[in-house]
């Protein structure tokens, strides 16, 4: 069947797609949410008519960050149409079926594979001492983000996102926030889970993370998900723990185009 792809606005037939598989799609969601929306560009490949693959390029920061979504052979049709206008460096995180359309374009110069998870039932923690963190908390998490080897933490990120930390003798030991959060979509995507080096392995992450999730729910989010690295045999324990089950596999990569 002949696939076309073009650039779109429409946030609705995104949406409306995105929406068939949000655990899959959920960063992309999240970025139908304002203030994010505009700075990304959309491409969409459609068969017959209908959309089967989405991919996302969000320009709001020096080196994009590119997303897809949807059928390999409709992300490979947006790749030879659109190709040589995506951005000569970037960063992408793309389901492991997609490679190869993005080898047609971007030599892919390292990447590290993260199980995206999602929140299928929920078995709380109770950990009344854990609080909403705020703007005025940004030096202690900022401590906290410092002391971990790697971290995506911004202090840009707070507005709209939403933070639950733990304390000990007055210092941040463990948060957990949001990394995507659009209540319009009804998803989130969890993020920048941290403890410090000397609180591990005291159930500080699984407390704040359980914390966060009622948090979301309260605003709707009826589609929770994250992504871990594939290899992180203890946190992907927890999230388990938790109520998350594995989804698929997708590629953290550094892309140069050829």
């Amino acid at each position: 069947m002949a696939l076309d792809a073009f650039l779109t606005r429409d946030a609705t037939l995104l949406s409306r797609f995105l929406q068939e598989d949000a655990a899959r799609a959920a960063y992309l969601l999240g970025d139908l949410e304002a203030p994010y929306f505009v700075s990304c560009r959309w491409f969409v490949a459609t068969a017959a008519g209908q959309p089967v693959a989405v991919l996302l390029s969000f320009e709001a920061v020096a080196e994009p960050v590119l997303l897809s979504h949807g059928a390999p052979d409709g992300i490979a049709a947006i790749m030879e149409r659109f190709g040589t206008e995506l951005a000569p460096v970037c960063w992408a995180k793309i389901p492991a079926g997609h490679r190869g359309a993005f080898e047609s374009v971007f030599e892919i110069t390292r990447f590290q594979p993260l199980w995206t998870m999602e929140l299928t039932a929920f078995f709380p923690v109770n950990a009344p001492d854990v609080l909403r963190l705020s703007e005025a908390d940004l030096p202690a998490m900022l401590r906290l983000y410092e002391g971990i080897d790697e971290h995506y933490f911004l202090a840009s990120q707070m507005p709209g996102a939403i933070y639950f930390g733990r304390w000990r003798d007055g210092r941040l030991v463990s948060a957990a926030g949001t990394h995507a959060f659009s209540p319009r979509e009804h998803v989130a995507v969890l993020g920048n889970i941290a403890t410090a080096g000397d609180a591990r392995n005291q159930g500080h992450a699984r407390a704040v993370t359980s914390r966060l999730i009622e948090e979301l729910r309260l605003h709707g989010c009826s589609t929770i998900a994250l992504q871990v690295a594939g290899d992180n045999a203890p946190a992907i324990a927890s999230y388990r723990h938790l109520g998350f089950v594995f989804r698929e596999v997708v590629l953290q990569s550094r892309c140069q185009r050829k």
